[in-house]
């Protein structure tokens, strides 16, 4: 029998236009951010992202996301307070993955850790704006110390308890290594949670808001969330990426120093498509803030060179969620490294 396979028709039998993936698709509409790969701008509330990684910090930018204005410095301080205090997991979450394989692929037990956490939230039930923030705020805190827990359980160790006092980003740290960090290091991690604190409608924010619209649950909007961010063509192709950032940070230093070779033997053209060709605004604030020697005049060159790429070439989503800052001030007491072989996108 012979297969005879029909054409592809480009409308339905209604007349309306199918878009492979949704391109062009307008699926919602928000405020909260504007992603333009191509004009090189992500903006928060209106807020360009530079401007909040040079002068804000993480638990003001969470303000201004959810809230769509600055808070005061009284309302900061208590949503640090807040922050602080429910970073505490309960214990029966930490039991329940100390129950299951530590070399589990980590977003797998974040998921899970995510879903157990709505067992203990007083507020699981209540379906306001009002609970619904103070549960997102709530997974926030939690989430930090679940994604650091998590990775000590990968190398054999036990959780280190939060320090309400410290930063998102500083506390996230010290969980992670059992140091406290220094302030070099967890203001490039403060850096790399506002450039990735949100992007638009992405896979799994869609995922998410598919979730939330059958007014289910924030958990089960989540628990979906990070499944997609899981897919190797969603988050899970950071790590490929972040073998590109590698090369990408051997080229910057020849640039900046003006030599045309050197980097893996490529050419000035090649070194200036894998550098430049796939920028967006978050890739470089990243390396400037890990390296503030690229703001010197010796490399007016290479910001001279990126602003011609950002306008010739177009932003390329598979190296944008390159963690960086994370992968470099991210080390145990031992000196190895904690994003070799997590398994979370990004780290």
């Amino acid at each position: 029998m012979n297969v005879v396979e029909a054409p592809v028709e480009p409308t339905s039998p209604t007349g309306q236009q199918y878009s492979p993936g949704l391109e062009g698709i307008v699926a919602a509409r928000t405020a909260m951010s504007d992603v333009n790969g191509r004009t090189g701008k992500l903006l928060y509330r209106g807020f360009d992202i530079a401007e909040l990684a040079d002068k804000s910090n993480f638990e003001e930018t969470c303000f201004l996301l959810y809230k769509g204005v600055l808070p005061t410095r009284s309302e900061l301080e208590q949503l640090r307070r807040d922050l602080g205090e429910n970073r505490v997991l309960p214990p029966r979450v930490l039991d329940l993955l100390r129950a299951l394989d530590p070399q589990a692929n980590p977003m797998d037990l974040l998921r899970t850790g995510v879903s157990a956490l709505a067992h203990f939230d007083p507020d699981v039930e209540d379906m306001s704006t009002e609970a619904n923030v103070r549960k997102a705020l709530r997974l926030v805190a939690q989430t930090t110390t679940l994604v650091a827990a998590i990775g000590r359980f990968h190398r054999g160790l036990e959780p280190v308890p939060p320090d309400p006092s410290l930063s998102v980003a500083a506390d996230f740290l010290r969980m992670s290594s059992g140091e406290v960090p220094d302030e070099t290091s967890a203001k490039v991690f403060d850096v790399c949670l506002i450039l990735h604190a949100d992007h638009g409608m992405n896979a799994s924010t869609f995922t998410a808001r598919v979730i939330a619209s059958t007014l289910s649950d924030i958990h089960s909007a989540v628990v979906g969330a990070i499944g997609a961010l899981k897919g190797p063509l969603h988050g899970g192709e950071v790590q490929q990426g972040a073998r590109r950032a590698r090369r990408r940070h051997q080229v910057v230093r020849h640039v900046a120093a003006g030599r045309e070779g050197g980097a893996g033997g490529q050419g000035p053209q090649s070194q200036r498509r894998l550098l430049l060709g796939q920028h967006i605004p978050r890739a470089w604030l990243r390396e400037v803030h890990l390296h503030p020697d690229l703001r010197t005049q010796q490399d007016g060159r290479v910001d001279r060179a990126r602003s011609r790429a950002v306008r010739e070439q177009p932003a390329d989503e598979a190296g944008i969620r390159i963690c960086r800052a994370a992968q470099r001030c991210l080390h145990t007491p031992g000196g190895s490294r904690l994003d070799q072989g997590t398994g979370f996108p990004g780290l």
